[in-house]
């Protein structure tokens, strides 16, 4: 190639420099950095390498370059124009100055490097990369290296320098050292178009989908060995090795409810390379009595995953399965008394509503607490009744109140109360006294009254013991509210007496009575203008051949002032 730097270049087989030599040779095959000034550059600053070189996807093993004070130092030294393509340079050992590189020391004019790579140890004084030292307005595609490189200044795993050029697709695995500057993983751009580059801690260089995401061709170009060849880096396809064949990252969280079926798989998303040969199915860990949490895709026997054509690699990605709690309702039973006086605490039990799978409150930790407004209730009403205190791995419980409901205890009757005697007034109305009143079926202790009552005697006219009905009873006090009445009513008996200011009796027939005492009977007493007076007329004693005979009243009307001259009136009614 030296001796036409404008021809067009295959190779035909892998080399191995190691084989070639016994170490001892320092000429351009020596093997030892310590034989000589081993291989000589293609093209150099004076006479630059405008040609082409296909590597065949072959490799070149074993390669050394001596000269430390030698400028544009690299299998090719400086590229002008030139295309160089699919070849691997491995176990490299390049020591150069000014613009030192493993596959060129520097590449200028619309050069094109690509489907290439280089691993092993580099070294330069400054614009030092593990691939090209120098890349100047020039295009870099589909390499990587994974190298070791030192040297002064402007120190890059991939490119010392890219000043002006073109990098798409390409990343550096490296360590790099600068006695006199800081280094890069990648390299130190001046100016130029990046896309796709990678290296250092800052991605993920053995997950595909860090180059897949960036647009690398994985169906065709790029490949992860899956029997861990290349370190697990991604490799170059046309140099041979055993690849996955599908590249399936899976995204999206599914959900389920503890208890429920199984979601629809669909509810996955893949992307990626490949994805129609990739199927997914739910392992044996998901069932309807797997525990509510949350389960990576990535955990034991959550997914299986089987593929229809060719070896997968799958990316799980942060998506999930949720399993929520299921819904379980504890209700606090309701409960009733009659009031008796005393306090209600505690509950009466609860009910549960939502098991699955069929578990029962077995399942549950803790102990019913009961609360609300019905613990120490006394008085009649409703009162709530809350519970709490159960917890479950697998249950989302609601709690729902029940309601105390304290019944009116009853007073069959009121007994004691009395009504006070009174003068005619010619009306029924009783007054009564409740204060003895005593309550039949109170709690002792309680404090009750009678709140409202109405008494009426039977019929408005004078005399003894007659009866009083009692109507209207109501309950009072502090404890009243706590009862109802059998009986709103009741019975007792008083007096209506003459009024004071009646003198006399009016008593017809045969003699004195209860009413009129022992006023003697007087047939024609009068008894006053507008005067109310009692009337009494006394049947004879029965006898033979005895009546009582007709009964004369004598009605008499006078005008006001009647001794004024005009007559009465009189009207006689025999009955």
């Amino acid at each position: 190639m030296e001796m036409n730097l404008r021809g067009s270049f295959v190779l035909a087989n892998n080399l191995d420099f190691a084989v070639l030599t016994d170490g001892s040779r320092s000429d351009m095959w020596a093997t030892s950095s310590l034989a000589g000034t081993g291989f000589s550059p293609v093209g150099s600053i004076v006479y630059n390498f405008y040609g082409t070189f296909d590597g065949g996807n072959h490799t070149i093993s074993g390669l050394v370059i001596n000269r430390p004070a030698s400028e544009q130092v690299g299998l090719f030294g400086m590229t002008n124009g030139s295309l160089i393509e699919n070849v691997g340079l491995r176990d490299v050992s390049v020591k150069g100055s000014f613009s030192t590189g493993g596959l060129i020391g520097r590449s200028t004019n619309g050069s094109i490097l690509r489907n290439s790579y280089v691993t092993g140890d580099i070294n330069g004084s400054y614009y030092v990369g593990g691939l090209i030292g120098w890349n100047d307005s020039s295009t870099v595609q589909d390499v990587y290296a994974l190298t070791h490189v030192s040297g002064d200044t402007a120190i890059g795993g991939l490119i010392g320098v890219n000043n002006f050029g073109t990098m798409r697709n390409a990343y550096a695995i490296a360590t790099t050292s600068a006695r006199r500057a800081a280094s890069e993983t990648v390299g130190i751009p001046l100016d130029g178009t990046y896309s796709g580059i990678f290296g250092g801690s800052s991605a993920d260089v053995t997950n595909p989908f860090t180059f897949i995401d960036a647009g690398w061709d994985f169906g065709g170009v790029w490949g992860k060995s899956r029997v861990g060849e290349n370190n697990g880096n991604m490799m170059l396809r046309s140099f041979g090795g055993t690849f996955y064949d599908n590249y399936v990252r899976l995204s999206g969280d599914t959900t389920k409810t503890y208890g429920d079926a199984n979601p629809a798989i669909s509810g996955i998303t893949l992307d990626g390379v490949g994805t129609s040969n990739v199927s997914l199915a739910w392992g044996s860990a998901v069932t309807t009595r797997t525990s509510a949490g949350s389960y990576a895709y990535a955990a034991p026997n959550v997914l299986n995953v089987s593929s229809s054509s060719g070896a997968t690699w799958l990316d799980y990605g942060s998506g999930t399965l949720i399993v929520n709690k299921a819904p379980l309702t504890i209700a606090a039973n309701d409960a009733s008394r009659i009031y008796d006086g005393t306090r209600f605490g505690g509950g009466n039990g609860v009910t549960y509503s939502g098991f699955v799978n069929g578990e029962d409150a077995s399942v549950l930790s803790g102990t019913v607490v009961y609360d609300g407004s019905a613990q120490g209730a006394r008085n009649a009403g409703h009162y709530s009744i809350g519970a709490s205190g159960l917890s479950a791995q697998n249950y989302a419980i609601t709690w729902v109140d029940g309601t105390l409901t304290i019944n009116r205890a009853t007073i069959s009757a009121i007994t004691g109360i009395t009504a006070l005697n009174k003068s005619f007034d010619a009306t029924t109305t009783a007054t009564l006294d409740t204060s003895a009143a005593k309550f039949v079926g109170m709690i002792a202790g309680d404090d009750v009254m009678v709140a409202t009552s109405i008494g009426n005697f039977t019929d408005p006219m004078v005399g003894r013991d007659k009866r009083v009905d009692i109507t209207g009873l109501t309950l009072g006090g502090a404890d009243g509210g706590n009862y109802i009445l059998g009986n709103s009513t009741a019975t007792t008996t008083a007096d209506i007496t003459m009024r004071p200011d009646v003198v006399t009796c009016s008593s017809y027939g045969a003699g004195s009575s209860g009413i009129c005492g022992t006023i003697a009977p007087n047939p024609a007493l009068d008894v006053g203008r507008n005067a109310a007076v009692p009337l009494e007329i006394v049947a004879p004693v029965s006898g033979a051949g005895q009546s009582a005979g007709p009964i004369t009243f004598r009605t008499v009307r006078c005008q006001d002032g009647g001794n004024g001259g005009q007559p009465c009136r009189t009207q006689d009614t025999a009955h």
